[in-house]
């Protein structure tokens, strides 16, 4: 990873509650390898903070469908300074491409999906 991370958490296991919570102002954060049992363990809003191989993964869409035009759109639960990398669990077709849109500062905000296939489509966020 680049940069100098204000905070590191690697390793960790939370059974209940939040596993992670970021500081209001935190940025530049890595967070790795951390376990959680919980439904809504990952409270991390800055958009730089970085995030990998923690389960569950962040930002889960399961059971999502492509429109008419073959279009499957993913909005994030929070913006991210760089495209995350997406993982696909379900796949109901195949990806064809990945598309990603912005907000006005230039954080990623959501993925189109070009997909060949009706779905369903389970789409994780695997690292940020």
């Amino acid at each position: 990873m680049t940069g100098n991370p204000t905070a590191l958490a690697v390793g960790g296991c939370q059974h209940s509650g939040a596993a992670v919570t970021e500081c209001e102002h935190a940025g530049d954060d890595q967070y790795e390898t951390n376990r959680a049992d919980s439904d809504d363990p990952w409270h991390i809003g800055s958009p730089d903070a970085r995030m990998r191989d923690n389960a569950p993964p962040v930002d889960i869409h399961r059971g999502r469908r492509p429109d008419a035009d073959g279009t499957l759109t993913v909005t994030f639960d929070r913006a991210y300074a760089r495209p995350p990398r997406l993982a696909l669990g379900r796949r109901g077709g195949t990806v064809e491409s990945v598309s990603y849109r912005t907000d006005d500062e230039g954080n990623v905000v959501a993925a189109d999906l070009s997909v060949d296939g009706d779905g369903p489509f389970d789409v994780f966020l695997d690292q940020t």
